[in-house]
């Protein structure tokens, strides 16, 4: 994975795969960045990131570069990094079935917040952080 991420890196025009993230989404192409960083997607992408990890990074990216309002509704599903905690979040509050595929929750956490006029992307951080906060309460009480 190190060596294919260099290896993707060097063909960028400064090497460097935040400002180059950074000029792909303010030009309103996060929908080919999402698919060029993902091996399976592209055969110059990078080794073992998938749709999680490279939502993950870009989620973050637009987050900390305050891009949100660069991303088009039909692409903040990519903002969405789904994992056992998101999953598990989504199902447990019914948001989705038990047997939703991850796109389907991806596309119901855009859609309700959009209903309810709140940020997918900080929605996803704080589903997140509820659930890896939740286990680490769950561990503090076995433990005792």
């Amino acid at each position: 994975m190190v060596l294919s991420t260099l290896n993707f890196i060097d063909r960028l025009p400064a090497h460097n795969i935040v400002s180059y993230s950074v000029e792909r989404i303010r030009h309103g192409e996060i929908d080919e960045h999402y698919r060029e960083l993902q091996r399976s997607q592209n055969k110059n992408g990078i080794i073992q990131i998938g749709p999680k990890i490279a939502s993950f990074y870009l989620r973050d990216v637009v987050s900390l570069y305050h891009l949100e309002d660069k991303i088009p509704d039909e692409f903040a599903i990519y903002l969405q990094p789904v994992d056992v905690w998101i999953r598990k979040l989504a199902r447990k509050t019914g948001i989705v079935s038990d047997r939703a595929s991850d796109q389907e929750i991806q596309k119901a956490i855009v859609a309700l917040c959009k209903e309810y006029g709140h940020s997918p992307l900080q929605f996803n951080q704080g589903a997140w952080y509820v659930g890896y906060s939740e286990f680490d309460l769950l561990l503090e009480i076995l433990i005792k």
